[in-house]
């Protein structure tokens, strides 16, 4: 009979976890952010094209739950971001579902960590995308990569990773990988985007104040 139990727990504990449903999945993301009020950070964006010129940019980045955010120039008075750099931050997912519908595809490997596959398809009938894929990490809950198909043209590619502080989780980069047209009639050419996030201070206490535009921050 002992012998039995040791058995049966081996197996038990040998065993993969048991599959999520989405609602579990939707859940577990939303904690991404728990215990992160607001912070700041050194933002650095760079693009890689053959004919795109585009000069590497530097910004200190400011956030403050639920959804504030504020880049400042860190090298002279200007910088170039993308205007989706805030969806590296917090819950992708949760914000996605606002207008998709969202199917369980299944699990797989992805670099080498366990992932959930969805499939997010947009409400509204007009739309560009087609329907997007996302991969959840399986113990993080966070989102690994968003592949976008367009209702015309090659998808697109965004791959994150992200650092752990304290019960949240932070993004340490994005990188998105797809093709552009530089002139009409030309061929289509490869582009990759990548953004990284250094330098975190975290639950400094930031000020609504420094969100608005007539107030630079002090920190």
């Amino acid at each position: 009979m002992r012998r039995c139990a040791v058995v049966v727990g081996v197996l038990c504990l040998t065993c993969p976890l048991a599959a999520e449903t989405i609602e579990q999945i939707v859940a577990r993301n939303k904690h991404m952010l728990d215990g992160i009020n607001d912070f700041t950070c050194v933002m650095t964006f760079s693009v890689r094209s053959p004919s795109v010129r585009v000069p590497d940019s530097r910004v200190k980045l400011y956030f403050k739950k639920p959804d504030k955010f504020k880049p400042e120039p860190l090298d002279g008075d200007f910088a170039v971001v993308p205007k989706t750099y805030n969806l590296a931050v917090g819950n992708l997912l949760e914000r996605m579902l606002k207008d998709h519908t969202v199917r369980l595809l299944g699990e797989e490997a992805l670099n080498g960590r366990e992932q959930c596959r969805l499939k997010l398809t947009p409400k509204a009938k007009d739309s560009p995308v087609s329907y997007h894929l996302l991969w959840v990490d399986r113990e993080q809950a966070t989102v690994s990569q968003v592949r976008t198909y367009p209702a015309k043209g090659p998808p697109a590619t965004v791959t994150f990773t992200h650092q752990r502080q304290g019960r949240g989780y932070l993004p340490t980069s994005a990188q998105m990988e797809g093709t552009h047209r530089a002139r009409e009639g030309q061929p289509e050419e490869k582009v990759q985007v990548t953004i990284r996030f250094t330098d975190y201070k975290v639950n400094i206490g930031l000020a609504d104040s420094i969100f608005a535009d007539k107030d630079k921050p002090k920190h």
